[in-house]
Formats: C-alpha cells, structure tokens, sequence
C-alpha cells in the first residue's frame, strides 16, 4: 500500500444561510499530478497496487484515456464547459484497484449534512465500479457500496453522504473501486466531500424507488377489468381488485399490436403528456398479434357504461421501453400491467435527475406454462429533484410470441410549496391587521 496525502487542508466555506458553514473534508481536483497526492496529509490517500505512484493527469492526458478533455465544470448545460483541471485513473498499473482516502471527522458538524460531488467516466466503458465510505473507527459502514453514473464525456455524480452524530470525531475512509484491468475502469474528476455546522440545513434525503407489489390478474386466458375514470381507477379480476392510487390518476398509456407491428402510440393515453410513447424490439403477429385479456374504461363510468375498449388490449410485444415525466411530482406509483406465458418476464425502471444518484427497481415473474397477467405496483418518493423515470418491459421469449404487455398507469403527489420567510412575514402582518380590525368592530 502507497500512502498518498491531500495537499488541501480542512476548508471552512461561509455558506449563505445565518449562523451556518460548510466544511470541505475532500476538495481535490487533481490538478497538482501524482506528487500532490503523495505529499498529502489530510486525508491521506493510498491504494492496492504496488506501483510508486498515483495516475494522475491533466486534461490533455484524458483522450489517451479514452475520456473528454473538457467536462460541465458546473453541470449547467446553458453554460460552455471547460477543460478539466486533472483526473485520476484509479486502475493505475494493475487491474480492480481499490483507492482510499482516510480522514478524520470533525467534532461537530450536522447529521446527515454530508454531500459528495464529483464527475466520473470509465475507460473501456467497463461497468462495475463501486464508491463505499466506511467509518474505520467503529467498524461501521457510513454509504453502502454503489456504481456511479461514468460516461467518456464525465458524468457529474451528487450524492448525499448519511454521516451521523455517531461519526463525530471518528476516522473514515472512503473506497473507490476501480474495477476492469490496467488500461480499463474508473475515471475521476473534480472531487469534493463536505459537511456542514450550524444552522445550515442538511441536502434533501436521496430519492428511492422501489417494487412495492404485485398482483395476479389473469390466469388462463381470463378477462380482467381495468379503469382510469376518474375516481374510479383501478382494477378487478372478479377475485382481486384495487385501485390506482387515489383513484384518480396524473396520466395513462395503453398499447397493442397491429398484427406484428408495436402500437408504440397506444390505443388510449391520459393526455397529460407525461407518460411516453414507447417502442419494442420485437412484435409478434401470432393470433393477430394483440391479445383481448383486458376490458378498459377510460372516458366511461365503470359502474354505469360499457366498456371503452374490448377487443386488442394486450399487446404481443417484448423489449419495450419508454419514459415518464416525473419532474412535477414529489412521490407517486407506477403500476405496470404485463404478462407472459412460460418464460420469465421483467419490468426495469430507473429513474433520474441532474446531479442525483441514479435509482433502480426491477421485478420479474415466471408464470410456468400458464397464460398469466399482472398489475406491478413501483413506488417512487423524495423526487423533487429527479424529472424522468426509463423503463423496460423484456421478455426471455424474444420472438416475442409470449409476452404480453399492456401498458402503464402514473399517479403522483406534488411537492408542498413551503412559503418564501418575507411572504410567511406578510401573511402574519396582515392576520394581525385583522385581528385589529376586528378587535376595533367588537368595540364598535
């Protein structure tokens, strides 16, 4: 292991709310080359391999490396970028190097105030790098271990670090796995880590999303019913039922086929706009390629009217993707109505934002040789931040003559505006002025 120092030292930053302040514990931007590092004191930096140095270069080494030489130095794209001050190759000499930086916390800063930044790329386009911190001290993991977001062009990576007051004072260490071998993996530039003290508050919490249930609607071919009317959304398989959301949904797409063509337009969509067209991979045309599992209301009373749509409801589709506009919603559920018959079938999501860390969910069922459909609930949450949810329907039979897909359902909630203080202080003058008033009418 080679010892490597930080030739930055602990920085305090005023930050511009009263009474707080920023402390960067890792400011390196890789501009002082492989020396810089070694001379370093806080924190101190080290690596698996047994080379004598670090590899570090500047932006005129980045294309040998096969990354940009320039990067979106304040991840606003209405702005040029510029060329990187330096960069890190992890994988320096050898293959899957493990790079550290140890440093102390100090004795008082606010839970959960730690953010790192930084922008990352792999060479290669190797996949499996891996970012960890661990409190050393207590033998206790601070960030589980996750795969940044890396492109050749640097990807900026924002990522909310859960220190707690138990970390107070402690020793840490945070761990960049560099994966693939000598001349492949992770990239790094322009790294910051810091927490704040005082009355500065801590980053939003990170958004989750995840599988949340999944509910057997057809078995054998069986009819099912699915509505989006208004206060009535949800559905019914005469044995399960439930409902979207609230009952009242943001947006909707149903698809089909036409013959072995995708419908990627849909048969029926909401109209908000929030839910994408979609395009497959592969269709089939086997019984007229569309399926009639479903009865769909979508502008009529489920209790009062026929249904809207009867006939071709369930496309014979596979490797379908698509997106929805998240970028109003604060939280909310997707519910994915799919099927199969005797090969597993998955539903992916992924779901980001700029500067946010990118956040997966998945689920698959394997209906073995029976005909069967599913309503799969995702649930989405702390997404003030993020503005777009990928997903993909695939299907192990990739001719396609197996899977059934029907479409999506997005219901959501919008973030709770919080007053800006001289609007609160406004509304509190003018509650006081009525209370004069009325107090003066009373003696009136």
């Amino acid at each position: 292991m080679k010892a490597l120092v930080s030739t930055i030292a602990l920085l305090v930053l005023i930050s511009g709310t009263a009474g707080g302040a920023t402390i960067a514990l890792i400011d390196e931007d890789f501009s002082g080359g492989s020396g810089a590092l070694q001379a370093s004191v806080s924190p101190v930096w080290a690596d698996s391999d047994a080379s004598a140095s670090f590899e570090v270069y500047n932006s005129g080494g980045a294309g040998a490396r096969g990354m940009s030489g320039n990067y979106d130095h304040d991840n606003n794209g209405g702005t040029p970028n510029i060329a990187i001050p330096g960069g890190i190759e992890v994988n320096d000499d050898a293959g899957n190097v493990l790079l550290t930086a140890t440093l102390t916390l100090p004795g008082a800063f606010n839970p959960g105030s730690g953010l790192m930044t930084f922008w990352a790329g792999s060479r290669g386009g190797v996949g499996g790098q891996t970012i960890e911190i661990l409190n050393v001290t207590d033998a206790t993991t601070i960030l589980p271990a996750f795969n940044p977001s890396t492109a050749s062009s640097w990807a900026y990576n924002s990522v909310p670090v859960p220190v707690a007051a138990s970390d107070l004072g402690d020793q840490i260490e945070v761990r960049f796995q560099g994966n693939g071998n000598g001349g492949q993996g992770l990239q790094l530039a322009d790294l910051d880590f810091t927490v704040t003290t005082g009355s500065t508050p801590p980053p939003p919490p990170p958004g989750t999303l995840a599988h949340e249930a999944t509910v057997e609607v057809s078995n054998n071919h069986s009819v099912f019913d699915v509505s989006v009317f208004p206060g009535k959304a949800g559905y019914d398989d005469g044995v399960d039922s439930g409902d979207f959301g609230d009952g009242t949904v943001e947006d909707y797409r149903f698809f089909n086929n036409s013959g072995s063509t995708f419908n990627g337009t849909g048969y029926a969509n909401g109209g908000a706009g929030l839910v994408s067209t979609a395009t497959a991979t592969n269709s089939s045309g086997l019984n007229g390629g569309a399926l009639n599992w479903a009865d769909v209301w979508t502008t009529g009373d489920p209790d009062a009217d026929p249904a809207d749509f009867t006939t071709y409801t369930v496309a014979r589709s596979q490797g379908i993707t698509g997106t929805v506009d998240i970028s109003g919603l604060e939280s909310g559920q997707l519910y994915f109505i799919h099927g199969t018959f005797d090969n597993p079938s998955t539903v992916s999501l992924s779901m980001t934002g700029p500067g946010q860390l990118v956040q997966t969910a998945s689920h698959t069922e394997n209906p073995g040789s029976v005909n069967k459909a599913w309503v799969s609930e995702f649930a989405f949450g702390n997404a003030a931040l993020y503005d777009t949810i990928s997903w993909t329907y695939t299907n192990t039979d990739t001719d396609a003559s197996r899977a059934r897909f029907m479409g999506l359902v997005l219901d959501g909630t919008a973030p709770v505006a919080i007053p800006e203080p001289m609007t609160m202080l406004a509304v509190g003058m003018s509650i006081a002025g009525l209370g004069g008033y009325i107090r003066k009418r009373r003696r009136g």
